[in-house]
């Protein structure tokens, strides 16, 4: 559809009459007729006032509008030149990138002057009524240029009809597993579309002191994108109607089909359809030659494995761009807002194939549109390379991995909480059996910043997550690997935090590593809220506050006692068999539940035989059958806090080789582990206590 003429008019008459049969046309129809015959037309509907309420957005660009206005006119007010319905006559000058590329922005006028797309305004005409600015704009390191006209001051007239893009997630509904795609790429899609005579006024510019006006559409215009999508959704909705699977945007367009001939027929079929309506493709940018694989909307979409791909070329870009903020960050220069908007769109536009990205790029686009001031979005730029190293990192495990068609089935629920002292859950379907639930303590550190006040409940929520996690990995590890699981939470402030990414520095630093530790399992958590009345949520708050009452450890001086009796001849324990990271004597230990630094989980899981080795074995003395039997079938060396009872294993014990006994004082002997702060006082146990030295070698 060359912009001289309408010759293409007939074509999109007879294909509508085609495709509705005996039915009139629709509004729709009509509405692209109208286009293609008369022009387009935008309507006018005057600049929203001062204290108009509008959006967030479009109050923005007001903003930006009015300092443009006092630019252009020095001393004016740019409030007279926003009223009324239409534009006032003005003159915006040019970007300085102009100048700058001024060779390639008289090539670019001369083209389109050729093709008819630009025309120079003559006297005939009258004057113009807005001269609008040209800037050239700059990507990938300023090897591609693009020229565009700023008609931000007339857009703020018109009329801009809301707009439903497809994304690629509607993609993901229609592709299915085999499927065979191609795509199309219009070219100069735009140039397609004339104006009507009566836009001409608004679209001029001026380069190098001539007037030159656009008589087809042109990028800038608000509702541009609008008519010509609406072009397309009439061109399409036909062969929606017979059952195509595709998805377009703007002037992108896939499709897929249940065979190969079948898609070869739906390719040529569509090309010969487009370019009968006037249409000119890209060949270069086309994939016409149906494949099970196809690069659309920046992303690689994989028919045969069912997975999204940021391709290799945007990835290493990402990766340059980010490297260079950090070069310039580490050499103390300042990095700008913008700078980081740009590493914030990439990301964002990146995500739908990192399904575990961190959404802290959402902030910024939200201070970008104006929804959230940017100090509050982002009070240290620099803290945001922090955020794009962590996506990076994540891109690296997840890229090509996001399986969309056959979503990960739920494996297994879980249920957290986090309290003063620790945290619990448990899993409500009891995968576990027995061991369905835990309690692990406070680290020593997280014990004393509980104490000062400085451990706030959102992040304790937030580590509960990973502490749970880590947990059933302990116990189970199949459970925690390519799978999706569903973590309960009663707070709804860590749940925002790790689907938003909007907290403290703390707790992002808690979410970063959460969301890697999923990733390099290519596992899915999906976090739900419950009340904190709910059965799981009461259950998992009770676990959370249990004090390991079992976890009392020998006071120091006892302890290093026990280490100079002659029968051990020097010997050193190796490993701590009962403890946590808390109350452990030793660097190894073996703990009952999930522990940081533990050796192992659960000591009867773990090896106690060996000739070099020698355990110290201070058990919760309701399992000293249970210690005393595993003992004796592994003849394990070790120095055993025992009770004095009278029981089954005392005969046992005796029959064992006991190289010496020794009698441990009755009052003081036991003490709570270190940093327990905040648990309840309880008495320690007043037992009859021996040490056993039991040397089998």
């Amino acid at each position: 559809m060359e912009p001289e003429n309408a010759e293409n008019l007939p074509a999109w008459r007879h294909y509508f009459s085609l495709a509705n049969g005996a039915k009139p046309l629709s509004a729709a129809q009509r509405q692209v007729l109208e286009f293609l015959e008369q022009g387009v037309k935008f309507e006018f509907v005057g600049a929203p006032g001062p204290e108009e309420k509008t959006s967030t957005q479009r109050r923005k660009k007001r903003q930006i509008v009015c300092q443009m206005l006092k630019q252009a006119l020095p001393g004016c007010e740019p409030e007279d030149l926003l009223t009324g319905r239409e534009p006032h006559p003005i003159q915006f000058p040019n970007h300085h990138s102009t100048e700058k590329h001024a060779e390639y922005v008289c090539q670019e006028v001369q083209k389109a002057i050729d093709r008819g797309v630009i025309a120079r305004w003559t006297p005939e005409m009258g004057s113009p009524t807005v001269v609008n600015g040209l800037r050239v704009v700059e990507s990938k390191g300023g090897h591609k240029l693009r020229l565009c006209m700023n008609p931000m001051y007339p857009n703020l007239f018109m009329k801009i009809p809301p707009v439903k893009y497809e994304t690629i997630a509607d993609v993901c509904g229609f592709v299915q597993e085999g499927d065979w795609l191609f795509t199309t790429d219009d070219t100069s899609g735009y140039s397609n579309l004339l104006f009507h005579p009566s836009m001409y006024p608004i679209t001029a510019f001026e380069f190098k002191g001539e007037i030159l006006y656009f008589r087809a559409m042109a990028f800038g215009f608000a509702p541009a994108c609008w008519v010509y999508t609406l072009l397309k959704q009439e061109l399409l909705r036909p062969l929606r109607m017979l059952s195509w699977d595709l998805a377009y945007l703007i002037d992108d367009l896939l499709s897929a089909a249940r065979s190969e001939p079948e898609a070869r027929f739906g390719a040529r079929l569509l090309v010969r359809l487009l370019t009968a309506l006037g249409f000119t493709l890209g060949a270069a940018k086309c994939q016409l030659r149906p494949a099970r694989q196809a690069r659309f909307l920046g992303f690689i979409v994989d028919a045969e494995k069912q997975t999204l791909r940021v391709p290799e070329d945007k990835v290493q870009g990402l990766v340059a761009l980010v490297g260079e903020l950090e070069t310039q960050a580490g050499a103390g220069a300042p990095i700008s807002y913008w700078q980081v908007a740009q590493v914030a769109g990439k990301m964002m536009a990146m995500s739908p194939a990192v399904s575990l990205a961190p959404l802290h790029a959402r902030v910024v686009g939200q201070a970008l549109v104006g929804k959230t001031a940017w100090d509050a979005a982002l009070p240290d730029p620099k803290m945001f390379l922090q955020r794009a190293r962590l996506f990076l990192t994540l891109l690296e495990l997840k890229n090509g991995r996001t399986w969309w068609a056959k979503h990960s089935p739920t494996r297994l629920r879980a249920v957290g909480d986090a309290s003063e002292l620790g945290f619990g859950g448990l899993l409500p379907d009891g995968e576990l059996g027995a061991a369905s639930s835990f309690y692990v303590p406070f680290t020593p550190d997280q014990a004393r910043r509980m104490m000062a006040g400085d451990f706030s409940s959102t992040e304790r929520e937030g580590l509960a997550m990973g502490v749970c996690l880590k947990w059933i990995e302990a116990s189970q590890p199949e459970l925690t690997m390519s799978g999706t699981i569903q973590y309960q939470t009663d707070s709804q402030s860590a749940m925002f935090c790790v689907l938003g990414m909007k907290g403290a520095a703390p707790c992002l630093q808690a979410v970063d590593e959460l969301l890697c530790w999923c990733a390099e399992r290519d596992l899915e958590l999906e976090v739900v809220w419950y009340p904190r009345e709910s059965d799981f949520q009461e259950a998992a708050d009770a676990l959370s506050k249990h004090p390991d009452l079992t976890q009392w450890q020998l006071r120091a001086e006892v302890f290093n006692s026990l280490w100079i009796e002659p029968c051990l001849e020097g010997r050193q324990p190796m490993v701590d068999a009962f403890a946590d990271e808390r109350s452990t004597k030793l660097p190894k230990f073996y703990s009952s539940t999930l522990s940081p630094n533990s050796a192992g989980i659960d000591a009867f899981a773990q090896p106690w035989g060996g000739p070099e080795q020698l355990l110290y074995i201070n058990p919760p003395f309701q399992l000293m059958g249970r210690v005393v039997r595993k003992i004796r079938e592994e003849q394990a060396n070790c120095v055993l806090v025992t009770p004095i009872w009278p029981r089954w294993w005392m005969v046992t014990l005796n029959r064992m080789p006991v190289r010496a006994r020794r009698r441990l004082p009755h009052s003081g002997l036991f003490e709570r582990p270190r940093g327990a702060g905040g648990t309840p006082m309880v008495k320690s146990p007043r037992y009859a206590v021996e040490a056993l030295y039991i040397i089998w070698d």
